[in-house]
């Protein structure tokens, strides 16, 4: 019988459904796999269509998981939360990094690892309404999609006769960006947000899902914003907002005419008394954007999740430059600012991602934002940035932006890679980096 005419997806999606065989729960897992493959991009795997007597029944699961799907459902019912092959599939899942989907069936504890994430419902509707089943697939095609691009591809090239398979190659680990910064990848997963050790607007701790991204290697430095400044300043976004407050005496860059330059010394400091304007300014110019606070943080952390620091649960003067609280004149600044790079990178090769300066992310900030929850890569609350098309000049004057990493003046206490602060304004205090997508 052919398949009724729906939607098609962009690509093929084979999706793995993880069940308990009891109780009418295979029944419902053989009823979902009929509605979700009456859409012709999507393929389901359910085991007592795949498997054949003797097969090993571990060797299945490994294969199907691990190589042959794109996104995983775990029903959920407490008997699932029961089977050891249920949680053995979904730790297998985890570890290989699949996208998951909790579909609902019957009201249990929701595992901690899965919490955060979206379910599907089905409780009141083991029926499988169509509504309920095609907001499951756009869920998958989604999910799919985003897992697909962030791995390798194969293709088969019989051009020669023969079956040969060719590998994609994954995006390069690291690249140069048209302003000439390094920048590396940070790749796509989730990752914990928040502390609950530090200020109620880091809290809750939430898992956060972030596809993968470039960050720079180091923070836009004085000779970075200058040479910028001298290709940009025609541009008639720069006469609505201050993009650098040049006339500042915290400012390491100097103006003759229409020409700015460094000051002698200073090239490879990073530049300071940049407004929110003005970092935006630098990233959309050189096709990048500012980092979205959860970028910033998962950058920052530098694998180790759950830590302080970007460097761990201690820190001191030889791992960031901070805790320099003098009168904080012009004098100390130019005593303690310390060129980029001074100090040991984190765990992906970013350096100060903790003291120097303070550095603007793209985030509206709310201090309860948090208790949202959101998961797929949030933005911030208010209206997102895309950096394109000048939109950044859009944002009011008195929309709160956030900073991360803590600052040259800073006690310790203010580098946690959890810490969250906001400004509308410049201060000697605050520069920034840039990310870049993958596919800008």
């Amino acid at each position: 019988m052919p398949r009724p005419h729906l939607e098609r997806g962009a690509i093929m999606v084979k999706v793995f459904i993880s069940h308990r065989w009891a109780e009418g729960e295979h029944d419902f897992a053989r009823d979902l796999k009929k509605k979700l493959e009456s859409y012709e991009d999507i393929t389901v795997l359910l085991d007592e269509y795949e498997m054949l007597p003797g097969d090993s029944i571990k060797d299945w699961m490994d294969d199907a998981i691990q190589k042959g799907c794109d996104v995983f459902l775990f029903v959920l019912s407490p008997h699932s939360l029961q089977s050891e092959n249920c949680l053995y599939e979904l730790d297998l899942a985890l570890q290989t990094g699949l996208p998951i989907i909790p579909v609902f069936i019957r009201d249990c504890e929701i595992p901690e690892n899965l919490r955060g994430i979206l379910f599907a419902d089905f409780r009141e509707n083991l029926d499988l309404p169509f509504y309920l089943v095609n907001r499951l697939v756009r869920g998958i095609r989604r999910q799919a999609e985003r897992f697909q691009q962030n791995r390798p591809q194969t293709h088969i090239d019989d051009s020669a006769g023969k079956s040969v398979k060719i590998t994609q190659d994954a995006p390069p680990s690291e690249i140069t960006g048209k302003d000439g910064a390094r920048m590396v990848l940070i790749p796509a997963g989730e990752f914990q947000m928040g502390s609950d050790d530090g200020e109620e607007n880091e809290k809750p701790v939430h898992p956060v899902y972030l596809d993968a991204f470039y960050m720079d290697v180091y923070e836009v430095t004085n000779a970075q914003y200058a040479l910028f400044l001298n290709e940009y300043w025609k541009n008639p976004a720069m006469a609505e907002r201050e993009l650098l407050k040049i006339n500042s005496s915290y400012c390491l860059i100097e103006r003759s005419g229409h020409i700015y330059k460094p000051k002698a010394g200073y090239e490879n400091h990073p530049v300071i008394e940049v407004s929110w304007y003005g970092a935006a300014a630098y990233a959309q110019f050189y096709g990048k954007r500012l980092p979205t606070e959860a970028q910033w943080e998962k950058a920052a952390r530098g694998k180790l999740e759950g830590r302080k620091y970007p460097c761990g649960d201690d820190i001191d003067s030889t791992k960031a430059n901070y805790n320099h609280d003098e009168s904080r004149g012009v004098k100390d600044v130019l005593k303690h600012l310390k060129p980029v790079g001074n100090f040991p990178a984190n765990g992906y090769g970013l350096y100060d991602m903790a003291g120097n300066v303070r550095e603007w992310c793209a985030d509206e900030y709310h201090s309860g934002y948090y208790s949202r929850g959101e998961w797929d890569n949030p933005k911030g609350p208010g209206h997102i940035i895309i950096f394109k098309n000048d939109d950044f000049t859009k944002v009011n004057t008195s929309s709160l932006r956030v900073m991360r990493g803590g600052s040259w003046y800073n006690i310790h206490y203010y580098l946690r890679a959890a810490r969250r602060e906001w400004y509308t304004i410049t201060n000697h205090g605050v520069g920034f980096r840039c990310s870049q997508d993958i596919t800008p």
